[in-house]
Protein backbone atom coordinates (compact mmCIF):
# COMPACT_ATOMS: atom_id res chain seq x y z
CA UNK A 1 0.00 0.00 0.00
CA UNK A 2 2.94 2.10 0.27
CA UNK A 3 2.83 3.21 -3.64
CA UNK A 4 -0.90 4.09 -3.24
CA UNK A 5 -0.30 6.41 -0.05
CA UNK A 6 2.72 8.02 -2.10
CA UNK A 7 0.75 8.54 -5.25
CA UNK A 8 0.61 12.21 -6.23
CA UNK A 9 -2.41 11.97 -8.70
CA UNK A 10 -6.00 13.73 -8.06
CA UNK A 11 -7.40 10.10 -8.56
CA UNK A 12 -5.21 8.67 -5.74
CA UNK A 13 -5.82 11.50 -3.62
CA UNK A 14 -9.48 9.48 -2.68
CA UNK A 15 -7.56 6.17 -2.07
CA UNK A 16 -4.85 7.85 0.57
CA UNK A 17 -6.65 7.63 3.33
CA UNK A 18 -7.96 4.44 3.51
CA UNK A 19 -4.50 2.92 2.33
CA UNK A 20 -3.15 4.63 5.36
CA UNK A 21 -5.79 2.78 7.40
CA UNK A 22 -5.36 -0.37 6.43
CA UNK A 23 -1.30 0.15 6.56
CA UNK A 24 -1.60 0.72 10.41
CA UNK A 25 -4.10 -2.13 11.11
CA UNK A 26 -1.54 -4.27 9.30
CA UNK A 27 1.31 -2.93 11.29
CA UNK A 28 -0.85 -3.01 14.61
CA UNK A 29 -2.12 -6.51 14.30
CA UNK A 30 1.09 -7.86 13.84
CA UNK A 31 2.97 -5.65 17.08
CA UNK A 32 -0.37 -7.31 18.77
CA UNK A 33 0.35 -10.83 17.43
CA UNK A 34 4.19 -11.02 17.87
CA UNK A 35 4.00 -9.00 21.34
CA UNK A 36 1.03 -8.87 23.02
CA UNK A 37 -0.21 -12.61 22.58
CA UNK A 38 3.07 -14.10 24.05
CA UNK A 39 3.29 -11.81 26.86
CA UNK A 40 -0.61 -13.22 27.82
CA UNK A 41 0.60 -17.07 27.37
CA UNK A 42 3.53 -16.27 30.13
CA UNK A 43 1.36 -14.13 32.59
CA UNK A 44 -1.29 -16.72 32.27
CA UNK A 45 1.30 -19.88 33.12
CA UNK A 46 2.26 -17.63 36.02
CA UNK A 47 -1.34 -17.35 37.57
CA UNK A 48 -1.32 -20.96 36.96
CA UNK A 49 1.62 -21.41 39.14
CA UNK A 50 0.44 -19.11 41.54
CA UNK A 51 -2.35 -20.73 42.20
CA UNK A 52 -0.83 -24.46 42.67
CA UNK A 53 -2.37 -25.99 38.95
CA UNK A 54 0.10 -28.47 38.19
CA UNK A 55 -0.15 -29.93 34.20
CA UNK A 56 -0.84 -33.25 33.69
CA UNK A 57 2.14 -34.32 32.44
CA UNK A 58 2.10 -38.20 30.86
CA UNK A 59 5.54 -40.14 30.37
CA UNK A 60 5.50 -41.72 27.31
CA UNK A 61 8.17 -44.91 27.18
CA UNK A 62 9.24 -46.07 24.38
CA UNK A 63 9.34 -49.88 23.66
CA UNK A 64 13.24 -51.24 24.18
CA UNK A 65 14.56 -52.69 20.95
CA UNK A 66 15.48 -56.44 21.22
CA UNK A 67 17.66 -58.01 19.06
CA UNK A 68 16.44 -59.89 16.05
CA UNK A 69 16.12 -63.33 16.78
CA UNK A 70 18.34 -65.79 14.21
CA UNK A 71 16.87 -67.81 11.79
CA UNK A 72 18.11 -71.05 13.61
Amino acid sequence: VTPLMLETSLQAQFLIPMAVSLASGVLFATLITLALVPALYLILEDIKSLFGFKAHVVAVQEPALEPPASGD
